[in-house]
């Protein structure tokens, strides 16, 4: 991801309702069964169950997938800022490594990573 999509989906995930979330199933009029993504008191997702044979049948995982993501997506996002971090520092100390006098440029396969890392870097600097 690029940091301007990594910085759109922080925006969502710290947009959202506050987690936790957890699913609730009910019976519908219908003969089916909905699972209920809810924040507390408020329903934020709802994944209806069709009980036909061959319909499908994945609401519920869907419900879980769905209440998940509110603390799965934040941690997976703060997993790659540290990432990201760690690169950035590798990378400065490879430089030091490769050219122990701190004055000459970065050069090959050092400058890639420099570069790499400090472009996800801007992803981390983008969610502040």
């Amino acid at each position: 991801m690029t940091p301007k999509e990594l910085h759109e989906c922080r925006k969502r995930a710290e947009g959202a309702t506050p987690g936790p979330w957890d699913v609730r199933r009910a019976d519908d009029v219908m003969g089916g069964f909905d699972y209920f993504v809810e924040a507390g008191p408020m329903t934020v997702a709802v994944a209806a169950e069709d009980t036909r044979p061959h319909a499908g049948m994945g609401a519920r995982r869907d419900a879980a997938f769905i209440a998940h993501a509110r603390e799965d997506v934040p941690r997976l996002l703060d997993t790659i800022a540290a990432l990201e971090a760690d690169l950035f520092r590798v990378a400065e100390a490879l430089g030091r490594v490769q050219y122990p006098d701190a004055h000459a440029p970065y050069r090959g396969s050092v400058d890639e990573m420099i570069a790499r890392a400090t472009g996800l870097s801007r992803a981390e600097d983008m969610r502040g």
